[in-house]
C-alpha cells in the first residue's frame, strides 16, 4: 500500500519546495468571467431544452422523427468538445509539468504542484479525452444501427 501512495506523491520530500500562484485582479476576473459564462449557459441550455422537449411534444408521431434525430446528433457532438478541452489541459500539465499551468486563472492563493503525481493526473486527463473523442463516433455508429435513420417500414404510422 506504501508503493500505492508513493506512486502519487507529488515530488521526493527532500526536494518540496512551497511555490504558491497569487491570483491577481485580471486573473480573478478571468476565473470568474468563465466560470459566469458556464453558469449561463447551462441555465440557457436547460431553458432552451424545456422549450425544445414541448415543442417536440406538441408535434404528431411521425412529424417529431427529424427533430429527434437533431436533438441525438446533437448530443453526441457534446463529449467531442469536452475531449478537446481535456486535451489541452492534459497537454498544457505534461509540457510545464506544473498544476495549475501557466497563465491559467486562480480565485485564491494556490499552492504549484509538481511532479509525478502532476504526470498521472495528465495521463488521466489524455486517457478522458481519447474517450471523450472517440465517443461521438461510437454514438453515431449506434444511432445508424438503431434505425432511426433508415426509411419507415411500410405498414407503419409513419409510412408514406
Amino acid at each position: 500500500m506504501a508503493g500505492f501512495r508513493k506512486m502519487f506523491e507529488a515530488d521526493p520530500p527532500a526536494a518540496r519546495t512551497q511555490e504558491f500562484i497569487e491570483p491577481t485582479p485580471q486573473s480573478r476576473r478571468r476565473f470568474a468571467i468563465r466560470w459566469g459564462i458556464a453558469a449561463a449557459g447551462l441555465l440557457l441550455a436547460l431553458a432552451l431544452g424545456k422549450l425544445w422537449f414541448a415543442f417536440l411534444n406538441s408535434l404528431p408521431v411521425c412529424d417529431d422523427l427529424p427533430y429527434l434525430r437533431a436533438t441525438l446528433l446533437a448530443w453526441i457532438i457534446v463529449p467531442f468538445f469536452v475531449g478537446i478541452y481535456y486535451l489541452r489541459l492534459g497537454r498544457r500539465m505534461l509540457i510545464h509539468q506544473q498544476w495549475p499551468p501557466p497563465g491559467r486563472p486562480v480565485f485564491m492563493r494556490q499552492r504549484i504542484r509538481r511532479g509525478r503525481a502532476v504526470r498521472w493526473r495528465a495521463y488521466g486527463l489524455l486517457t478522458m479525452s481519447a474517450v471523450a473523442l472517440a465517443t461521438p463516433a461510437w454514438g453515431g455508429y449506434l444511432l445508424h444501427r438503431s434505425g432511426i435513420f433508415s426509411a419507415p417500414v411500410a405498414g407503419s404510422r409513419c409510412a408514406p
